[in-house]
């Protein structure tokens, strides 16, 4: 029962670092946030039911702490979450409607995003992180051996989808390193849909604010 146990507490940390978990709590704590709206594509939908029940059992552990740092007795109402899927649009966009219908104040959407601007709900996007399937060290290597037999290049440019972001400074870092001594710098490039704010804040008008 232990071995499950270690396992299941792997499964549940490798899925809450994949949808970022403490940073949408983070998110919704700091903002005050009361009714949430989980939006995943249909890749993911597999995994929302997990998701969900994390964050509610998080937030639950949060607010206890909370409590009890502060020795609060008073009662304190928990966020509620739920799912969105099947949306009316493109999977790529904030289903605004749908989480309107459901009287939500935050929309968090999963996976890719083209940032269209909503004009009623802030939005928290979670692009999600991709598991590397080497090495950072042999991905690093193969793209230095590259670079290296163009002996005209001088300067290289990565870049990538926003799932691989997390990692991808450190690839740079280790290309850097392999290549001390030639003539080729490399720089992470970033994309300008990784510039943009995660929470999209918006004005009664609904222009953005950021």
């Amino acid at each position: 029962m232990a071995v499950l146990d270690n396992a299941t507490d792997r499964s549940m940390e490798k899925l809450s670092d994949q949808y970022e978990c403490d940073r949408t709590l983070d998110t919704i704590e700091c903002n005050g946030y009361c009714r949430v709206a989980l939006q995943f594509p249909d890749e993911m939908l597999k995994d929302a039911p997990r998701v969900c029940q994390f964050l509610m059992a998080q937030s639950k552990i949060r607010q206890k702490r909370e409590k009890e740092r502060q020795h609060d007795v008073s009662e304190h109402t928990e966020p509620l979450f739920f799912v969105i899927g099947d949306t009316s649009y493109g999977s790529c966009c904030v289903d605004e409607v749908a989480a309107q219908h459901l009287d939500a104040d935050l929309v968090v959407h999963y996976g890719h995003a083209c940032l269209s601007p909503t004009s009623r709900l802030p939005v928290l996007y979670v692009f999600g992180r991709k598991p590397l399937t080497q090495t950072l060290q042999a991905i690093a290597t193969c793209l230095s051996t590259t670079l290296l037999a163009r002996s005209k290049e001088k300067r290289a440019f990565l870049f990538y989808e926003l799932a691989y972001e997390a990692i991808i400074p450190d690839v740079a870092l280790e290309m850097n390193k392999q290549l001390v001594g030639s003539h080729v710098d490399v720089t992470a490039a970033r994309l300008p849909l990784a510039s943009v704010s995660p929470i999209m804040p918006f004005s009664e008008e609904g222009q953005y604010l950021a």
